[in-house]
């Protein structure tokens, strides 16, 4: 990523979203199959390409910043499998699948993208649970706090084009794999017309935060609440994206690119979620360089 110019925008997505287990991936002294294990909390998951397809990845990260051996917890020679995120209560991963032509930067063809997970109880890492099931695909998932909910956004019709793509919620006990399963079907809570993205829960699962694309050099944060409709937080001329919740749910953490400065590049902002005390929290002066992805 160069300081110059932004990096490129997504324009397009293809994908569904799955729960996995991880039981594979606990430490050698785990019993395969503990259905209590869980994953540790000095433990993060992450996806890598190095066996061809992408697959996910669990790794101990030690407080001296040294690392445990990163174990394998998806195999699939037909499927990628990426952006994992680890459950509230650290029994599940949700993630995305994309047929293995393409790569996960290249998803323009929004039937192939679903959402699934796995459960860390599950011995071999190989069974997946589909939480969607929509020819448009879906996309950026994540976890209500009571890790009973998942946010993701989705086209609201089979041929995706960016200004479709929405915020919806869907039951994680959804399992469109088991014929018996009564499956619930996606809330649809956007209709803008606008690209959204990266939408999360507060920490109380009632109101969310996600990204709007107006313009490809406009790009705001809006954020929703079931009682009080949908507001913006920002609405200016710049980029605003990637929010992120504080465990406190006093202020929203994001990256922001500021058009017309001398050094253009991202940086750290924070906001309240009424859209008040706007705070820039990084500078080049002595944060030299792009600073993005913020989380708390």
């Amino acid at each position: 990523m160069h300081e110059s110019s932004p990096p490129p925008l997504r324009l397009a997505f293809a994908l569904g979203i799955l729960l996995v287990g991880t039981s594979s991936a606990a430490p050698t002294d785990t019993p395969p199959g503990d259905e209590d294990w869980t994953i540790p909390e000095d433990t993060i998951v992450f996806n890598s390409n190095r066996g061809g397809n992408y697959e996910l990845y669990l790794m101990e990260v030690r407080e001296d910043g040294s690392t445990g051996p990163a174990r394998q917890i998806t195999a699939s020679e037909s499927h990628h499998s990426w952006w994992g995120r680890i459950s509230p209560t650290r029994s599940e991963i949700i993630l995305h699948r994309t047929p293995s032509h393409l790569l996960p930067s290249q998803y323009t063809d929004a039937f192939w993208i679903s959402v699934w997970t796995m459960s860390v109880a599950d011995p071999e890492g190989r069974v997946l649970r589909r939480i969607t099931n929509r020819a448009a695909g879906s996309i950026d998932p994540s976890w209500s706090p009571d890790g009973e909910t998942i946010l993701f956004i989705g086209c609201r019709r089979q041929w995706c084009w960016p200004t479709d793509y929405e915020v919806f919620a869907v039951p994680s006990s959804n399992d469109y794999l088991d014929p018996l399963m009564s499956n619930v079907s996606p809330t649809r809570h956007t209709s803008d017309l606008m690209p959204d993205y990266d939408p999360y829960f507060d920490r109380d699962g009632r109101s969310a935060v996600w990204t709007t694309f107006k313009s490809l050099s406009d790009v705001d944060l809006r954020t929703g609440d079931p009682e009080k409709g949908i507001s913006h937080l920002l609405d200016d001329d710049h980029l605003s994206g990637m929010p992120q919740w504080s465990l406190d749910g006093e202020w929203i953490y994001f990256h922001r690119w500021v058009w017309g400065v001398s050094e253009p590049a991202w940086q750290i902002f924070r906001i309240r979620p009424d859209g008040t005390d706007l705070t820039q929290l990084t500078f080049p002066e002595t944060h030299p360089g792009n600073n993005e992805f913020p989380s708390n």
